[in-house]
């Protein structure tokens, strides 16, 4: 028997992940829906604390649109970790 397993594309050579801080008082931002958009588009929630993960992503630029509000980010080949601010 023939099993298919599903192929992840070449190019989802990328990851991005942080925690959502507010700017003004460095708490996390829980439970916040994170899009980032440009090659792929994914998107991810916040947990309790604040941290999000996005895995599966092409490197490039993306508008990252997070509580209204878009960031510019610059997703490179690897595991990319930043904290993002608001």
């Amino acid at each position: 028997m023939a099993v298919a397993v599903p192929s992840r594309d070449a190019a989802d050579t990328a990851s991005f992940g942080g925690y959502l801080v507010a700017d003004a008082t460095g708490e996390p931002i829980a439970r916040q829906r994170i899009t980032f958009t440009g090659p792929t588009t994914r998107a991810a929630v916040t947990d309790a604390n604040g941290l999000f993960a996005i895995p599966h992503l092409e490197p490039g630029m993306y508008a990252v649109n997070v509580a209204e509000r878009t960031i510019p980010v610059e997703v490179v080949d690897g595991a990319n970790v930043r904290d993002l601010r608001l």
